[in-house]
């Protein structure tokens, strides 16, 4: 006999998901945490009840939240929600986000997440975002205390990360704020921007899937890459980005514990003074990034050794635990010349995850003694 289902009690804020009316799967609303707007995904028992519970088999049993962007809702992670479930994730979340101060915001947030971890047993969670709600996650990631206690695995989709950027994407989607608004706002990114942690260097994982695309319309959000974080450049619009198999892919891949993920940390630059740097990464044969993504670490005529002044990661990846010790990483050091650049030194690494977490010291070495010594840290999320 085939089960019917009622018509859900949503409505998508997207029109080509309308067919959702005949759809089994629901969110829903959490009576004792209504205070957080916070909802579960589920699927409609069979029994005579009618009630909503986690059914079929768990493979995976982590906690994960996701949190939209400005105006609009949970409901924009159907598609997302029902793909990690069908693949065997159970511990399926949302919330829906009022307007309000991003420190009022965060101090929710933090509330929610407590709640999600009581409710499940749960050590840590994972956040998938999209748009605005990856500014509100990274914001709370880096400036509430013991956040990295909580958040395994940040996935931001389609985040405007540049204050310029950030700006267009208020204009194309025709959100309305004063000045005022719009400069807290830009305050905002500038703080998450400058800020790297110790705390990130073991227990936060960021991904960027920023979209491929970019139009004049409010389906584009100009793909930006983070050099403290997975870039994945994704070839959607900003309103698809979230429904997409790769973005999927990259993250399913993520959330099972089969990866390890990898970060390069600069340490110190030696007997090079009053010059522009610059590194290029190439990964797995080919040239993946370089940092600084735009202009160059400038090094002062009376700084030697030069030290950074907080921790720099120039680059972020994972690798899967089965193909470790065939990922090879190739660093190059150049400098900035009056009509050219000219390399100074390379070094190629091997990954190697027998033991972890564990973290690998490398030097590059220049032809007049140069030097620039690194960290790479390896983990498991």
């Amino acid at each position: 006999m085939v089960q019917k289902f009622p018509p859900p009690r949503f409505k998508d804020i997207t029109p080509e998901t309308e067919r959702l009316k005949e759809l089994d799967h629901f969110w829903i609303l959490m009576d004792h945490c209504k205070h957080l707007n916070l909802f579960r995904f589920s699927y409609l028992s069979d029994d005579e009840t009618g009630e909503f519970i986690p059914t079929g088999e768990a493979r995976f049993n982590e906690p994960i939240l996701m949190i939209h962007g400005y105006g609009s809702s949970h409901t924009i992670f159907n598609w997302f929600a029902r793909e990690l479930w069908y693949f065997g994730f159970r511990k399926l979340f949302a919330i829906d986000n009022e307007q309000a101060e991003l420190d009022v915001v965060c101090e929710r947030l933090a509330q929610t997440i407590n709640e999600i971890k009581q409710i499940t047993n749960a050590h840590r969670i994972s956040l998938i975002t999209h748009s605005t709600g990856g500014i509100i996650a990274r914001y709370f990631t880096k400036f509430t205390a013991g956040a990295d206690s909580h958040i395994r695995i940040l996935a931001m989709c389609g985040v405007p990360h540049e204050s310029a950027q950030y700006l267009r994407y208020l204009k194309d989607s025709r959100i309305q704020l004063d000045r005022s608004q719009i400069r807290r706002a830009l305050d905002y990114l500038e703080d998450i921007n400058s800020t790297i942690t110790e705390k990130e260097l073991y227990h936060l994982t960021q991904v960027n899937l920023g979209g491929g695309l970019w139009s004049k319309s409010r389906d584009g959000i100009q793909y930006v890459p983070l050099s403290d974080a997975i870039n994945i450049p994704v070839g959607q619009t900003h309103i698809r980005i979230h429904k997409h198999k790769v973005t999927f892919g990259t993250l399913r891949h993520l959330l099972i514990p089969n990866v390890a993920v990898f970060k390069i940390r600069l340490l110190t630059i030696s007997n090079i003074k009053d010059s522009l740097l610059g590194l290029r990464i190439y990964y797995r044969g080919r040239i993946t990034q370089k940092y600084p993504q735009k202009g160059w670490i400038q090094i002062p005529t009376e700084e030697d050794p030069y030290i950074p002044q907080a921790p720099v990661i120039i680059f972020c990846n994972s690798v899967s635990l089965d193909q470790c010790k065939e990922a090879e990483i190739t660093l190059v050091i150049y400098e900035k010349q009056r009509f050219k650049q000219r390399n100074i030194g390379k070094e190629t690494i091997t990954l190697n995850c027998d033991e972890l977490p564990r973290v690998d010291y490398v030097t590059i070495n220049g032809k007049v003694n140069e030097r620039v010594d690194l960290a790479i840290y390896i983990y498991i999320p």
